[in-house]
């Protein structure tokens, strides 16, 4: 059995040993592309490798190890006898790599900021696998936080932790709730806030961990793309040995 690594995602390297260690020696060759496997679909992401080219030089038998390939891509495997273990169907992986994105993100503000938690009033839009780690992460540090969402339980899940004053707000009327925030987070992969509210976010710390292009022209934002990656590669290239091994149990 051999482990091969495409690209420079420095996680792979990490998974590749747990999965030498756990695996026997007559398991089928893997091959492990980055996360996320390709931003244009053509090409393996920080590479000038064509997808292509790559599947093509899989053999029978063997497993691929990416993350959203096309649906189109992966039928064309099957044919060849190659199974495709796709991470983002993995609720265990997503919850880590969410867990560990909002760790990494409070890393940076903990090294980063002038102030402690305890000095900054941060808002965070979206109340997903993220955006909840980070809500609790942040409350327990002492931030006050507002969170933006249409979800109802906050104040349920905030209650069964032990954690008060934190305000739950819709994105209606931003501009006056974006007021005296000192950090902005964002973790939803849609465009939520107004152009209207570029003034109101003058002077904040904006960040941007969720995919593709979410703030309108006019605000400033800084994007912390694959934070488990650049902040934890170890502990993240364990968590997607523990998903590839979780797959390939279902896939027998």
């Amino acid at each position: 059995m051999t482990v091969s690594i495409v690209g420079s995602d420095p996680r792979l390297r990490y998974c590749k040993e747990s999965l030498l260690l756990r695996l026997p020696r007559w398991a089928p060759d893997i091959t492990l592309l980055p996360i996320p496997s390709s931003q244009n679909g053509r090409t393996v992401k920080g590479t000038e490798l064509t997808l292509d080219e790559v599947l093509g030089g899989l053999s029978g038998g063997d497993i691929l190890v990416s993350y959203g390939l096309s649906k189109e891509r992966r039928l064309s495997l099957q044919p060849r006898g190659i199974t495709v273990i796709d991470p983002s169907c993995d609720e265990g992986f997503l919850s880590d790599n969410a867990r560990l994105t909002a760790m990494g993100t409070v890393g940076r503000i903990l090294t980063e900021e002038i102030s402690s938690p305890k000095g900054l009033k941060i808002g965070i839009i979206g109340y997903g696998r993220i955006g909840q780690d980070l809500s609790h992460m942040l409350a327990f540090l002492g931030a006050k936080l507002r969170i933006f969402t249409s979800k109802k339980e906050i104040a349920r899940d905030m209650c069964m932790l032990g954690i008060s004053g934190v305000d739950s707000l819709s994105l209606e009327n931003a501009e006056e709730r974006f007021s005296g925030l000192d950090i902005l987070i964002n973790t939803a992969p849609a465009m939520l806030v107004p152009k209207s509210s570029a003034p109101e976010l003058k002077g904040v710390r904006v960040i941007e961990l969720a995919s593709g292009n979410n703030f309108p022209e006019g605000i400033t934002y800084e994007r912390l793309a694959s934070v488990p990656a650049e902040m934890y590669p170890k502990s993240a290239g364990v968590a997607l040995a523990d998903a590839v091994m979780r797959m390939m149990g279902e896939s027998r």
